[in-house]
């Protein structure tokens, strides 16, 4: 295999990947040329040509796929001499020996540890990997296995092929299926590795670095601890005004424990405990990252340089640093580890393990981004989880939907769940508190109103025992959460200690590690979870690689502000739809669906004042959106409003979410606050199958230049919206046709897709046209599609004079030749609307 992997090492130096890939590309094409010349010269040193190469470039894919979770541009030198002695040893004891079975044991070993990795990370990593991962080693172990068939059994094959016929003898070479299945295997290997590389760096485009590490070098060299004077340890850090706590000593935490460490026995969703302020929500949310390992990796960049090292405490400086997506970047966040206590005792987050520090470091962090301790008092789980992964939040109101009695609906609603958790996004949930006085109330079955929960696991739990329960194949949906307070637990069917339990096989319960802990975690159905709470949130993680075997997204991420001024046309906060005078002055977006129906995601998020506002009153705008459909060369701002396809709700939280199936055309997002005069900054993000071009509409005009004076410059805008056609003229032998329409003025044409089999289509399509000469006509032709040429149908002529209020027309169909007596079978239903103000449609 010469070519593909030569493509994929040009591919990866177009698209800016790490050269290591690049390295692993070529390792593999030299192989196929190394078995290229073999194979053309059967000489003993074109033999070591072909094998040698195979023990260096697989010691390549095990380095990339070992550091594919460590950051851009670092190197383990480590492992680079380790492999490169591996490779040395075996070439020298290889040239002495001359034995192929020591080649093929050593290749073999290299192998086993990309076995061994690759596993872990579709076990504990990206499970949603699986299939690519499995699909690689399969086939590269098939071709293993061909290989050394073919090496023990090759004299007798050999005879026994020749009595074959020839096209069963050159199908059976099982050396020449060694070299094809190995190739591809390997080329599949290298794609899961960069796969998982990427997935690993996709949420960090770009980071707002701090100055960690230079900060860090000069408390070293000083031989002092680090000391924030920006989050110092004082009442300001831990309150906007008034002082809750008394007698509150900071403390490092060598002051608080022996031996502190980061991490004791790894990180779990267990280790988090809610302390003394009300953010249940932001625990919730740091236990579904516990689960996630590259996550978390982000949150928490370079752990083990971070870690404590006993052996070496002069390294120690007394700062950490923590990443968090904030409108749209990385931001790194530095501390010092001075920690609040009373009476020796963290106050806030804290761990099972006294001397486990990362949750209570992590929520320092978290509480400086959002300007102190109190800010954490009462938050929203979905900030946080977008926080932690910079994904899209997806809220869903149980409570609103028949979930619980239509198993339709409520299985739909599972599949999703199960999607999103299997694809590596967050989950939270919680049960609506109606008053304050049911804020944290404890019901029968163990719940707690107003309370965030982290979702642990989402299973298809299968029942029975032994045999019976892999043939039967009864399986019940069910959803593991967990208490932030570390207890208090469901106390209904399928928690802890319940007998439904006895319906599952002792290796499944180990499996989804059950236990009769009081530790804050519980097994439901999910039909019970649907009947309790009352609220979901999911946060997905955008897949937007294109090695994915999943759906991958088109991303457009845009920045701008809702801003006020006294010229309408530069005003930009207007408000929503109910303030028609001023709704059409906000930012605008266009974008175009391209495939003839796509599910769009949008994410509108305001820019959170919570960092600010040192008085404790940092409430949200209410913002939200409109979706209008527009004309499909629509490039300058709306002035009338045009057909609105979709609203988002209005809501005073930090983001809203959409989701939506549309046809094929250019639609305009109106990004707004739910009163007009509002000001704030808000961040838009667009996921499409295909690329949207999505882009913000600046102009409300055509700009005029230089030329023109001379070029001309439009005087008057038309839009045409032809609607349907009636009667055409049959086309085809079956008696139909796929017609379609084309609007011309002026040089510029918008054409509508194909509508498939009609004589009566509805083609809802529409044009824009800035006219520099009203004089000429515009001109709507119908055509025929067909798969060698085309074929019109007929047409209609507009003089598209100024009338500056849209009018409908129902005109006959012509020929092309315009006369009088011209005409042809059908119709075309259409609106026509020019107006002398360039700003007037």
């Amino acid at each position: 295999m010469i070519l593909p992997p030569l493509f994929g090492a040009i591919q990866t130096v177009k698209d800016g990947l790490e050269t290591r890939y690049v390295v692993a590309y070529l390792g593999l094409t030299a192989v196929g040329l190394g078995s290229w010349c073999f194979h053309m010269t059967l000489q003993y040193e074109m033999q070591l040509l072909d094998e040698l190469p195979m023990i260096y470039s697989c010691s390549i894919f095990v380095y990339c796929l070992y550091e594919c979770f460590k950051n851009r541009n670092s190197y383990n030198y480590l492992l680079l001499v380790i492999l490169a002695l591996f490779s040395l040893i075996v070439t020298t004891v290889y040239l002495r020996w001359k034995e192929p079975v020591f080649h093929q044991v050593m290749y073999g070993v290299l192998v086993s540890f990309l076995v061994l990795r690759s596993v872990y990370i579709v076990t504990w990593v990206y499970p949603w990997l699986r299939g690519l991962a499995y699909t690689s080693l399969g086939v590269f172990f098939i071709g293993f296995v061909l290989w050394n068939v073919d090496s023990i059994f090759c004299p007798t094959w050999r005879g026994a092929r020749q009595k074959m016929p020839p096209v069963i003898g050159a199908v059976t070479q099982f050396h020449a299926w060694w070299h094809i299945l190995t190739g591809l295997g390997s080329y599949l290997h290298i794609l899961f590795s960069l796969y998982t590389r990427t997935l690993f760096l996709k949420c960090r485009p770009k980071v707002k670095l701090s100055q960690y590490y230079d900060l860090k070098r000069e408390c070293q060299k000083k031989k002092v601890l680090f000391e924030d004077s920006l989050f110092p340890a004082s009442n300001e850090s831990l309150y906007y005004k008034t002082q809750r706590l008394q007698g509150v000593q900071w403390k490092r935490p060598k002051d608080i424990c022996d031996n502190p460490r980061l991490f004791v026995d790894g990180i779990s969703s267990h280790d988090l405990h809610q302390g003394q302020v009300g953010n249940c929500w932001f625990i919730a949310a740091c236990s579904s990252l516990a689960s996630r390992e590259a996550l978390w990796q982000k949150v928490i960049p370079n752990w083990k340089e971070q870690e404590w090292n006993p052996e070496k405490p002069e390294n120690y400086a007394g700062i950490f640093h923590f990443q968090f997506w904030r409108f749209g970047v990385w931001v790194d966040i530095v501390i010092d580890d001075r920690l609040p206590t009373i009476n020796n005792q963290l106050i806030y987050c804290h761990s099972n393990e006294k001397n486990e520090m990362w949750c209570a470091l992590v929520e320092k962090a978290y509480a400086k981004l959002s300007g102190c301790y109190e800010a954490l008092d009462g938050g929203n789980t979905a900030d946080a989880l977008v926080d932690f992964t910079g994904g899209v939040s997806e809220p869903i109101e149980l409570s609103e939907e028949d979930y619980v009695t239509d198993e339709n609906k409520r299985n739909d609603l599972f599949e999703r769940v199960l999607k999103v958790f299997n694809r590596g996004g967050l989950i939270s949930c919680s049960i609506k508190a109606n008053s304050a006085a049911d804020m944290e109330a404890r019901l029968d079955c163990g719940l707690v109103k107003g309370h965030a929960y982290a979702v642990t696991d989402v299973r298809k739990v299968r029942l029975g025992h032994g045999l019976l329960a892999f043939f039967k194949s009864e399986k019940l949906d069910m959803i593991r959460m967990r208490n932030p307070w570390g207890e208090r637990e469901w106390n209904g069917p399928w928690s802890d200690s319940s007998e439904e339990w006895q319906k599952v096989s002792k290796g499944e319960r180990e499996k989804l590690g059950v236990t009769v802990d009081d530790d804050g975690e519980f097994w439901m159905t999910f039909e019970d979870f649907c009947k309790h709470y009352t609220d979901i949130i999911m946060c997905r993680l955008i897949n937007t690689s294109y090695l994915s075997i999943h759906k991958t997204w088109e991303e457009a991420v845009l920045t701008s502000a809702w801003v006020k001024h006294d010229d309408p046309l530069q005003n930009r906060c207007g408000g929503c739809v109910n303030y028609k005078a001023t709704y059409l002055q906000n930012p605008q977006f266009v974008f175009d669906v391209k495939k003839p129906e796509d599910e769009v995601l949008i994410c509108l998020q305001q820019k959170t004042k919570r960092t600010t506002q040192k008085d404790g009153k940092f409430e949200n705008l209410a913002i939200g959106f409109d979706v209008h459909q527009v004309e499909l060369n629509r490039k300058y701002r709306m002035h009338t409003p045009q057909q609105k396809v979709a609203s988002s709700i209005y809501i005073n939280s930090r983001s809203v979410f959409f989701r939506k199936e549309m046809k094929e055309g250019r639609y305009v997002i109106i990004p707004t606050t739910f009163e007009p005069g509002q000001t704030g900054e808000f961040l838009l993000r667009v996921f499409t199958d295909v690329p949207s071009n999505c882009c913000e509409l600046q102009l409300d005009e055509p700009k005029r230049t230089c030329w023109s004076g001379m070029c001309g410059f439009p005087q008057v805008v038309s839009q045409v919206h032809v609607v349907s056609a009636a009667g055409l003229k049959k086309q085809d032998s079956d008696g139909g046709a796929d017609p379609y329409v084309i609007i011309s003025c002026e040089g510029s044409k918008v054409q509508s897709s194909v509508t498939k089999d009609t004589l009566d289509p509805k083609f809802d399509v529409k044009g824009l046209f800035y006219r520099k000469k009203p004089g000429q006509p515009i001109i709507v032709q119908v055509w025929n599609h067909n798969v060698i040429k085309d074929e019109f149908m007929g047409q209609v002529v507009l003089s598209g004079d100024p009338n500056n209020h849209p009018t409908q027309h129902s005109l006959q169909l012509q020929d092309k030749s315009n006369k009088e007596n011209a005409e042809v079978s059908g119709s075309l239903q259409l609106v026509l609307f020019t107006s002398s103000s360039l700003t007037g449609i």
